[in-house]
């Protein structure tokens, strides 16, 4: 059956030269006349094209997966050989830190054949019942009865938990002694150490407490309130060095720790070493706000050393954040004094004695430090005492 064949057009062919045969198309097989030359033509320049090329794109495609392996296989040849060295080093390392075998020894002597032993008969026996050995203290060799050890450490903590009761209700007495039954039961305790010395802190036996704070701070070298505590007991005996010791190193491991800093600024002002002070009080200050502790301090240090300036702006940030606090107004006061302005010095104390009582702030200027405004008249209205009267004949 023959293929039904389009309608012809009256439209002349585009491929149609007019001066005779025909436009190559672009498709041959479009259905339009062509020349072999110009298949031929098309063929060479699409076998020369990668995209038209099968063969030669399939070739590229390997080349390019048989690079892609190459790498990988070097990545991993590259990956293999550096372990390969990092484990041999390891092995070299460790070969060259131990030890070297010991020496055999040697023999000056020639040493002379011994007779080879007849073998005994052998004699097949029952085995026996194994025994297990006694725990040895790994210190001296002392085998150690572990039932009177756990015996001691319940005694012990029972002795504690009393002390502990006594020491909150006060009874120091009854504490101390159930405090050193404990000790002497286990030694090495570290909470019954510290505890005890923190009630002995608080009776203010300085000295007793010092030796079981010092245990205790051998037992846990790293604790900081037993630290703390050792370098309170230190300061209040004036064994400073050992005090600042404490305190610094507390400081170094915990920058923010206020009980240290102040341990450190009051040991500071007792060796009069006041520039290294003014530096904890000005942290203690500036880690909070509201120590007017440490500010007086502050002032008084500064008023100690000279400048007035720095002194008046640390009482006067006291007295204006607590207006109750005396010992503010008290350097206040000073402070004008020796800076040689007696009105302001003298209205400092009207202020004080309107707030805390005038026979209250009149026991300051008793002392030698107000004596020279007593030539003033609001001095001596205010604070004078008046001479007895005399009875007239």
């Amino acid at each position: 059956m023959d293929t039904p064949r389009a309608p012809r057009t009256s439209e002349p062919s585009t491929a149609f030269k007019p001066g005779g045969g025909y436009a190559s198309s672009s498709d041959p097989f479009s259905g339009e006349r062509f020349s072999v030359r110009d298949v031929e033509q098309q063929v060479r320049q699409r076998s020369r094209d990668r995209d038209f090329s099968t063969s030669r794109s399939r070739r590229a495609q390997r080349r390019e997966a048989g690079g892609n392996d190459k790498v990988l296989w070097l990545t991993v040849f590259a990956i293999a050989i550096g372990y390969a060295g990092f484990v041999a080093y390891s092995e070299l390392r460790y070969r060259r830190s131990s030890p070297p075998p010991p020496a055999a020894a040697e023999t000056s002597a020639p040493v002379a054949s011994a007779p080879v032993p007849v073998a005994a008969p052998v004699v097949i026996a029952e085995p026996a019942t194994p025994v297990a050995p006694a725990p040895v203290d790994p210190g001296g060799g002392i085998p150690v009865d572990l039932a009177a050890l756990t015996a001691d450490v319940k005694q012990s903590l029972r002795l504690h938990e009393e002390a502990r009761r006594f020491a909150r209700e006060r009874r120091f007495g009854e504490a101390d002694d159930r405090f050193a039954a404990a000790v002497a039961l286990t030694p090495h305790r570290f909470d019954v150490l510290y505890d005890w010395g923190q009630s002995l802190i608080e009776q203010k036996r300085w000295a007793t407490a010092r030796d079981p704070l010092s245990v205790a701070v051998a037992v846990q070298p790293a604790s900081v309130p037993a630290r703390l505590a050792l370098a309170q007991c230190a300061f209040q005996l004036r064994q400073y060095p050992d005090a600042l010791a404490l305190a610094s190193w507390v400081v170094e491991s915990e920058p923010y720790s206020e009980p240290a800093h102040q341990i450190a600024a009051d040991v500071l002002i007792g060796m009069e070493d006041y520039d290294a002070a003014i530096r904890h009080l000005e942290k203690l200050v500036a880690l909070n706000s509201n120590n007017h502790v440490a500010e007086n301090s502050l002032g008084a240090v500064h008023l100690r050393l000279g400048r007035y300036a720095q002194a008046i702006r640390a009482f006067e940030n006291v007295i204006r954040d607590e207006p109750g606090n005396s010992q503010a107004y008290y350097y206040l006061a000073q402070c004008f004094v020796q800076k040689n302005e007696p009105a302001l010095a003298v209205d400092v104390l009207i202020r004080a004695s309107a707030r805390f009582g005038r026979d209250f702030v009149g026991t300051w200027t008793k002392g030698p430090e107000f004596a020279s405004l007593a030539q003033f008249p609001a001095f001596q209205e205010n604070f004078a005492i008046a001479a007895p009267a005399t009875a007239t004949p």
